[in-house]
């Protein structure tokens, strides 16, 4: 009994941490986000039983002249075509985090990741059940 209370806890828990973490510096980034001008350099793919996704791999230069090369926190759908030019977002303390402000895009992206939230807070009502009929 306790170690299937310990399980979705821990489920729940992680799965639920990440959507609050990607939440977290989506918000960060639109409120104190540094605007820039980037360019996709390559596109990382992944294939998975759900699908393709692509990781664009986009340069620019943040505030000190630095260029920096980093990926998006979340990925995309669609593969962006290399040498495209995007807007970008970023933050000035830690450039590497980053996303390319497209209208609609980042939210989302955000929005996507809902499943995680779903199943976390699944597993996380599930333990107030085994509790409940553990008592």
């Amino acid at each position: 009994m306790w170690l299937d209370l310990l399980f979705f806890l821990l489920a729940g828990g992680l799965l639920t941490g990440v959507c609050v973490r990607y939440c977290t510096i989506a918000w960060i980034l639109w409120r104190n986000g540094v605007h820039t001008i980037g360019v996709v350099v390559n596109n990382e793919r992944t294939d998975s039983d759900s699908g393709t996704t692509f990781h664009p791999v986009i340069a620019f230069h943040d505030q000190q002249g630095n260029r920096v090369v980093c990926q998006p926190f979340v990925s995309t759908n669609e593969k962006r075509p290399v040498g495209q030019k995007l807007p970008v977002l970023y933050l000035a303390h830690k450039p590497e985090i980053m996303y390319p402000q497209e209208g609609w895009h980042l939210i989302l992206a955000l929005l996507s990741n809902w499943i995680l939230l779903v199943i976390g807070l699944s597993f996380l009502t599930g333990v107030v059940f085994v509790a409940l009929r553990s008592a």
